[in-house]
């Protein structure tokens, strides 16, 4: 495996450590029991989300796949960003957000593909540019949390790769917590 990428297990296990550090302690404040809800990533169907090799349509959207979560009781759809339409209709987000509160499915969260660890330079500023659309995009879908990503490294070093992801992290966590989104 190559020492300057940042591996899954690395991340679950600095994400488990942090977490470890939280529950050590003093539990938050309730007004009632903690609330944990069953929630499907659109990830997850991302075979069915591609239109099919004889250029047939693709068996999913955004609209069926929110049907589906409500089929199964699931509480809540994380709406991954490459699923939607590109260019993106003026009213699909408000029409995805009413098509979920109609089934009773909130909109838990979106997830998008960006890469972080990019030096400076028109690539790593079309990333932040994604991801500050994306916060806007969730914002106007009542979707409290956006997943983001790291990326690799590149070529550069795990410590410069970890400063840059950062760096990003701040540039565009101000505008998330402007707009109620935790990144």
């Amino acid at each position: 495996m190559n020492p300057r990428l940042v591996s899954r297990r690395a991340c679950l296990g600095a994400g488990m450590a942090c977490s470890a550090a939280l529950v050590a302690g003093e539990p938050f404040p309730r007004s009632g029991p903690p609330r944990l809800r069953l929630s499907l990533a659109a990830y997850s169907f991302g075979a069915q989300f591609a239109p099919g090799k004889d250029g047939s349509p693709a068996s999913m959207d955004m609209f069926r796949f929110i049907d589906y979560c409500a089929r199964h009781g699931c509480e809540g759809a994380e709406l991954t960003s490459y699923y939607f339409p590109n260019p993106l209709p003026a009213d699909y987000l408000a029409r995805v957000r009413r098509h979920a509160f109609l089934s009773g499915v909130s909109v838990s969260g979106t997830a998008v593909g960006n890469t972080f660890t990019l030096p400076a330079g028109p690539e790593r500023e079309r990333e932040l540019a994604s991801v500050r659309a994306w916060i806007q995009r969730a914002a106007e879908m009542g979707a409290p949390h956006i997943r983001v990503f790291a990326g690799d490294a590149r070529g550069s070093s795990l410590a410069d790769a970890k400063r840059r992801t950062i760096e990003a992290l701040e540039q565009t966590g101000d505008l998330a917590a402007r707009h109620g989104i935790f990144l």
